[in-house]
């Protein structure tokens, strides 16, 4: 009897002391853990796996978790791409797209590394217009034009190939580069294609502006009643020569007649100034008109007598009051010819046997 009576008291110490234990043992282990910092196991980056358009930005976050799953608040992530020429990130994590790619993006938390993959794709274009504009082109001057891509947001989108054509390309033509090349006069549509995007804008061609006009020879001197032919060249801004324009000629006295095509006439002794004006730029030449010198020439001819012989008459002008016939010589059988010049005979003759 008395034994079991001392079985039942001894239980119940034991099991306090067991109780005791477990508390001690749990006490200091919240006690430890209470004390020191919460290990992380695990990062996770949000949002996972994803894709963005090249230009946009996507805010990034990442989750610290101990080794029962649970979140650790408060602790510094270190943010970075696998490959920057793709897409880059912000101390905040947000990550900006900058070229088509893959590139994962990567938190490092107390040495744990979480990543998520990223695809950044070329934006689609929304938008498409030709500059500059408009397109009004010279004969044979020529431009670059540019096709300008847009996505929805208004950005400019780079590297995108353009085809480009031309409705007439014997008025404009374009190359492969943009330049259009104006030909003869006309209208043509200049188009540009960009992926799926095509658009148009209206090119003309029209007479370059006349700029400089230029009367070749500048001076000249010339007698009375002698005519002397005058050229004009028309120029563009550029330089460059243009044919093919009317021209109005003028002259600041009558000292000179002139016809529409440039021929001048000395009328009377002076001085002159020719105009020539070309769709409303003029250019000048100087002229000096002076007297002719006096009459110094002969007219000799042959003529048969009745008697079958050769006969040499001279028109004498020597003295300047006009002509007036006189018989040289008349030799029968021979030749004989006698050249006059002025009012004096001079020494050359030529004689030869006559035939008949």
């Amino acid at each position: 009897m008395s034994g079991t009576v001392a079985s039942a008291r001894t239980l119940p110490v034991r099991t306090a002391f067991q109780l005791a234990v477990l508390f001690t043992l749990t006490f200091l282990l919240f006690a430890c853990n209470d004390g020191g910092p919460v290990l992380v196991r695990q990062v996770v980056v949000v949002p996972g796996a994803t894709s963005m358009h090249v230009g946009d930005q996507l805010t990034y976050s990442a989750r610290a978790l101990d080794e029962r799953g649970q979140d650790i608040e408060g602790r510094k992530v270190e943010w970075s791409t696998t490959d920057e020429a793709l897409a880059t990130v912000s101390a905040d994590g947000v990550v900006t797209g900058l070229s088509a790619g893959t590139v994962s993006v990567v938190a490092v938390i107390d040495g744990k590394i979480g990543a998520s993959s990223l695809l950044v794709a070329a934006a689609p274009v929304a938008t498409l217009e030709i500059q500059p504009t408009p397109v009004n082109l010279v004969h044979d001057e020529s431009r670059v034009l540019v096709a300008v891509a847009r996505d929805s947001k208004g950005r400019v989108l780079t590297g995108r190939r353009t085809t480009w054509a031309s409705s007439n390309p014997v008025v404009v033509s374009v190359d492969a580069g943009g330049r259009v090349t104006a030909g003869q006069t006309g209208s043509a549509e200049v188009t540009a294609s960009v992926e799926d995007h095509t658009v148009s804008v209206a090119a003309s061609v029209g007479p370059a502006a006349v700029e400089t006009v230029e009367i070749s020879p500048s001076s000249f001197v010339i007698e009375i009643g002698e005519q002397k032919q005058l050229q004009v060249i028309a120029r563009d801004i550029s330089g460059r020569e243009l044919k093919g324009r009317d021209v109005l000629w003028t002259m600041d006295d009558g000292t000179v007649s002139i016809t529409q095509d440039g021929i001048v006439t000395g009328i009377r002794k002076g001085n002159v100034t020719v105009f020539a004006s070309i769709e409303g730029v003029t250019g000048e030449a100087v002229g000096t008109i002076v007297n002719p010198p006096p009459y110094s020439f002969d007219l000799v001819y042959y003529r048969l007598d009745p008697l079958g012989q050769s006969e040499l008459l001279v028109l004498d002008i020597s003295d300047g009051s006009g002509p007036r016939a006189s018989t040289i010589s008349r030799r029968r059988g021979h030749r004989t010819a006698v050249a006059w010049r002025s009012s004096a005979i001079t020494a050359r003759s030529r004689t030869s046997r006559s035939s008949t």
